[in-house]
């Protein structure tokens, strides 16, 4: 069960921040105050395995390579780490291993498709605040999702394009080296290397990263 009873206690004892920030496209920006769950949320985050923080990493290299460029300011990375989270409560501990990476990475990006056609990504410690209100438009909605379903269809594949550290390079020379693409392999099979040899990929990036993606 995640969060665990004492992550619990220590996520409702550590209290909430007051910050001056105002609701998108308020006409009281100057007068409104948003209830910031940061404490809690740092603890969250350093209680996430090493698979679960290569997923969070990916999903923000996916909206940085993907996403942003199209839609600029529709998707955040907080969003990216609500769906995370989101899903690491719904899906049971042990589907969380370095094997399972691309898999889980699919469930998140099939969750966040959800949310962007809902117009609806609960804040995972206030669900009532809806952090893609007024951030969407009819344009980028569909756009989204059109880069979202075209992502979770290849199976792995459009991480190769990936520029950031190099990961698409690194990735497809570590593949070409094991043969992944010389001779017929099943969907399956394709889809396990792209998993394994990006475990392997990702390894050197997740600590250089670690610090920032706390604080984000």
């Amino acid at each position: 069960m995640w969060p665990t009873q004492k992550m619990k206690r220590y996520c409702e004892n550590t209290g909430c921040l007051i910050v001056p920030v105002s609701s998108k496209s308020s006409q009281y920006e100057e007068l409104e105050w948003r209830i910031s769950t940061s404490l809690a949320e740092r603890c969250l985050m350093f209680n996430l395995n090493i698979t679960q923080m290569r997923c969070y990493i990916l999903m923000k290299m996916i909206l940085k390579t993907f996403i942003t460029p199209q839609c600029n300011g529709a998707l955040s990375s907080f969003m990216c780490k609500t769906v995370l989270l989101h899903c690491i409560q719904s899906t049971h501990s042990n589907n969380w291993r370095p094997p399972n990476l691309l898999a889980c990475l699919t469930c998140c990006l099939t969750v966040l498709e959800k949310f962007v056609r809902q117009i609806n990504c609960p804040h995972f410690i206030i669900p009532e605040n809806n952090l893609m209100a007024g951030r969407i438009s009819p344009y980028n909605k569909h756009k989204i999702l059109e880069i979202l379903r075209n992502i979770i269809r290849s199976e792995g594949s459009v991480l190769l394009e990936i520029p950031i550290d190099n990961i698409g390079t690194r990735l497809q020379v570590k593949m070409n080296m094991f043969g992944a693409f010389q001779y017929y392999r099943t969907s399956d099979e394709i889809y396990a290397t792209i998993s394994g040899q990006l475990l392997l990929t990702i390894s050197g990036t997740v600590s250089a990263l670690y610090e920032e993606t706390i604080l984000v």
